[in-house]
Parts: structure tokens; C-alpha cells; sequence
């Protein structure tokens, strides 16, 4: 975790020192994980143009679940099916790496589309109240918690961004989505899909702020 935060805290100097816009996003993502379906976080990140009016970007963003789930399984142990009743704490760490081409360059408006690449942290934090199906007499309570580290994911992003102040601010709206490769899962983690890959889909209300260290160069390309 220290080093997540040592990664992130350079990320902000090297923004201030050499990139174009600074970016604070709200974040919604859906996966088909259930342990991690319907997150909710912030994020941040920057981004440098490239011949003109096409731009690539690195961003870190941090998603938290804390909302009660629950399912059933049958054990292949005794042949016994159970419920488990899940209170999570979990995180979704992602740095996002991405390129993207601006096929709408108005004065006021932009519109980019474009691949990305990703590396995420998953850590599954949870007290988990287990019963019986027809066994009022049993129940038992554990807590599980693991990391899922280095998984890689691709995929691709599309952004409307609206100029609010020349040179200075803009909003965009951005939606996102791809793979995450497991690679290998642990069979105990019964909360993890049995398919080696989970999809995932974000949306993202972001603000940009110029900055004024390569403003000029942002106001030559455009």
C-alpha cells in the first residue's frame, strides 16, 4: 500500500511539472464480479497531447464496495447446500494507461475514442455469515480477506468533453470498458467468476483544469 501511495504521489508532482490537464473524475463501475458489482470511487490523473489534437493519459482510481450481498452454493465435500449473508469492505485499485484520437475538434467541443491498458489490485474484505438450508441450528461466522494483485486489462474508452473555461476548465462525461484477465483463481474464492476473465464497464464525470506550465503548447494545437 505504501508504494500505491508513493506511485500516486509522484504521478501529482509529474502532473504539475510537465502534463497538459490535470483530471479529477467521479467513478461507477459495473463488473460481473459480485464482489465487486456497482463500485463507487474517485480518481486522478493526467494527460499530454500528441500531434495536435490526439492525446494519451495515465490515471489512478480507487473504487470501494460496501454493500451487502448474498448467494447460495452446494458443497462437494457433504452434498449440503448453504447461504452465506456477506458484509464487504472491499477496494478496486486501477492504473489505467490509455491513447485516444479526437474525431470531433470544435471550439467548445471534443470527442475522443480510443484503446487503454490497465493493471488492478482487487482486495476482497469481508465478514461472511454462513447457514444451512433446512438447518435452523447452524451457523457460522468467519472473515475472509485477499488480494487479487496484477491483473492485467484492456479495453477501450470513449469521452465527450465541453469547454467551460477557454484555457482554463472543462467538464467531460467518459465511459470505459474491457477485460480483466485472472490468470488463475483460487478455488476456495467461491466469490470470484469460474472464467478466467470478468468484464467491467465505467462511467465517469470528470474535471479538467488546464495547467498553465504547457498552456501555451495547448493553445498552438488547437
Amino acid at each position: 500500500m505504501k508504494k500505491i501511495v508513493l506511485i500516486v504521489f509522484l504521478s501529482c508532482l509529474i502532473t504539475k511539472l510537465t502534463s497538459q490537464e490535470l483530471k479529477l473524475q467521479t467513478n461507477f463501475n459495473h463488473n460481473n464480479l459480485i464482489t465487486f458489482q456497482d463500485d463507487i470511487g474517485y480518481g486522478i490523473g493526467y494527460n499530454e497531447f500528441h500531434k495536435s489534437k490526439n492525446k494519451y493519459g495515465i490515471t489512478f482510481s480507487l473504487l470501494f464496495n460496501k454493500r451487502n450481498y448474498s448467494y447460495s452454493y452446494s458443497s462437494n465435500s457433504d452434498g449440503n447446500s448453504y447461504y452465506r449473508t456477506v458484509k464487504p469492505n472491499n477496494i478496486f485499485l486501477s492504473f489505467v494507461i490509455n491513447y485516444s484520437f479526437n474525431i470531433i475538434n470544435s471550439k467548445n467541443n471534443k470527442l475522443f475514442v480510443g484503446p487503454l491498458v490497465s493493471l488492478n489490485y482487487l482486495n476482497t474484505n469481508e465478514s461472511i455469515i454462513e447457514s444451512k438450508e433446512n438447518d435452523n441450528q447452524y451457523k457460522f461466522e468467519f472473515h475472509s480477506n485477499y488480494w487479487a494483485i496484477n491483473k492485467l486489462g484492456i479495453g477501450s474508452i470513449i469521452e465527450y468533453e465541453r469547454i467551460i473555461i477557454p484555457d482554463k476548465f472543462s467538464l467531460s462525461l467518459s465511459s470505459s470498458g474491457g477485460l480483466i484477465h485472472f490468470y488463475s483463481i483460487r478455488k476456495v474464492e467461491l466469490s470470484f467468476p469460474s472464467v478466467p476473465f470478468c468484464y467491467w464497464l465505467n462511467l465517469n464525470l470528470n474535471f479538467i483544469y488546464y495547467l498553465t506550465v504547457n498552456k501555451s503548447k495547448y493553445i498552438e494545437n488547437n
